[in-house]
């Protein structure tokens, strides 16, 4: 069975991270699509400012609509085509999750999400998120609620937890939320 990720980056590029991610996914026997919106630039975490600004710059929130357009040219060659996305990236995932022709969308800490509680997701949507995060996550929590093929999980955590990098990462919430992204991708189902 043909499969893809097209996996989506913070505001901080195509770093170590999203590297590695896109190693584990290949090793998984996916093909992996990682487009840099930041146009080749890496950011350090210590630079949050400038990442912030470059990537709203070079590509945006409105970066949904080209990546709405990839999902569309890619799935004729994927029986299976998720989005994997972090903070921005989780964002922008999951406003494409109105697309039927995602097989799945997983959001990690997509705390943009918040702004786009109308979007009604098309494919199942796997939601992470960090509860040490700069938003009110009961109000989102609950309007997430009424969202079809959505479910939220929340992590005792900060924004960032699952990148080994970051110093917001958290060893055992990010082993409890690979194990759920690892489920999710085999069977891409919300009970």
């Amino acid at each position: 069975m043909a499969k893809a990720v097209i996996l989506l980056h913070e505001i901080y590029g195509r770093n170590q991270f999203i590297r590695s991610q896109s190693k584990n996914y290949s090793n998984l026997g996916f093909r992996v699509y990682c487009p840099d919106w930041n146009q080749g630039k890496v950011f350090a975490y210590s630079e949050t400012g400038a990442a912030y600004r470059h990537f709203y710059a070079c590509a945006g929130i409105e970066a949904y609509r080209s990546l709405w357009a990839l999902v569309d040219q890619l799935k004729p060659r994927y029986e299976q085509l998720f989005l994997v996305g972090y903070s921005v990236g989780a964002t922008l995932a999951w406003r494409c999750s109105e697309n039927p022709n995602c097989s799945g969308v997983i959001a990690c800490y997509g705390s943009r999400i918040r702004d786009y509680l109308d979007v009604r997701p098309q494919c199942p949507s796997l939601l992470l998120f960090a509860e040490r995060d700069s938003f009110d996550l009961d109000s989102v929590g609950k309007a997430l609620e009424a969202a079809p093929n959505t479910k939220a999980i929340f992590f005792d955590a900060e924004h960032g937890f699952l990148d080994p990098f970051s110093p917001s990462y958290a060893p055992h919430q990010a082993e409890t939320a690979e194990k759920l992204i690892l489920d999710f991708l085999e069977k891409p189902k919300l009970s």
